[in-house]
């Protein structure tokens, strides 16, 4: 199926390891937190992400002031960047993550909605805490005022 590309739009995006099987570590999960926020209103706006141990999800917005960025670019910077201080940590170069990201383009309020939900819930189902504002590894618009600029 094709995916569908709005310039300026929204996106439900996840990717996942190359090797699930080796678990990104908590320094790991911070280093890819870090790389993902920092990025926010430079090359994207987030409204949401979560960083799991074997896959991230990003609610994000294609946009930096008023002008349209491509998702395959903010996904190349996301993941490029992340890959390239992790496998500095770990001592090693290399692919970090799967090629292919999985997309969608959220088109209403309700689809807006079910993603961000999803996204704050995923720690909980996932059984890493009992309540997702105790998982560190989880932002979402309002959650640090300091570094919360508003979408484009």
């Amino acid at each position: 199926m094709p995916r569908i590309e709005e310039s300026g739009g929204t996106y439900f995006v996840n990717f996942s390891l190359l090797d699930e099987k080796s678990a990104l570590t908590t320094t790991e999960r911070q280093l890819a937190y870090k790389v993902i926020l920092d990025g926010n209103a430079i090359r994207y706006y987030l409204h949401a992400f979560v960083i799991m141990p074997t896959h991230v999800h990003l609610l994000v917005q294609a946009l930096v002031d008023g002008k349209p960025v491509p998702l395959p670019k903010i996904m190349h910077n996301v993941k490029g960047y992340s890959a390239l201080v992790i496998n500095k940590s770990r001592g090693c170069k290399g692919a970090l993550w799967l090629p292919r990201s999985n997309n969608r383009l959220i088109t209403s309020t309700f689809e807006y909605d079910q993603k961000r939900d999803y996204i704050f819930d995923n720690p909980r189902r996932a059984r890493l805490v009992k309540d997702p504002l105790e998982y560190p590894y989880l932002w979402f618009i309002g959650k640090d005022r300091d570094r919360n600029p508003e979408p484009g």
